[in-house]
């Protein structure tokens, strides 16, 4: 019998962590997902081809700096987050490799960062490359920068 029209499925569970504080990333805690609890900065590992990482808030957090996430050594940031207060898109806060950022912030002392915001980071071998989506609870998050 053909298995062409089979569903595909994960054989096993990713492996989650939940953070708070500083946490520097190791290259073999690839492919883990970091439930974000509180205020936390994290440092990725040095560049990998084909590295990843997914960060998700699993609690509201107000703070100017609810995540922020620095790549080592000289490696570029970029990517697209997309911010929505409700739904209503507030900002989409873009940066190219070219920008020559290095890392990417979440938060704002003033608003909540909502339980569900999430960015995913993935590498090149050179790059790092950074996409998600946060949301907020007030008419302005201004929650994302690259830097």
């Amino acid at each position: 019998m053909s298995k062409i029209a089979r569903a595909a499925r994960v054989a096993s569970r990713q492996r989650t962590e939940t953070i708070s504080g500083t946490k520097v990333l190791e290259t073999a805690e690839t492919g883990e997902l970091y439930l974000v609890g509180a205020a936390a900065s994290v440092t990725l590992p040095a560049v990998q081809d084909g590295a990843y990482f997914k960060f998700v808030l699993s609690a509201d957090i107000t703070s100017a700096t609810a995540l922020v996430v620095i790549a080592a050594g000289s490696a570029a940031m970029a990517g697209n987050i997309v911010a929505t207060q409700g739904a209503n898109l507030r900002e989409t806060v873009q940066a190219p490799v070219s920008g020559g950022n290095t890392t990417i912030t979440i938060g704002s002392s003033a608003n909540k960062v909502l339980t569900g915001s999430f960015i995913e980071c993935v590498c090149d071998g050179t790059n790092w490359f950074v996409n998600g989506s946060v949301s907020g609870d007030n008419t302005d998050i201004t929650a994302c920068a690259f830097s």
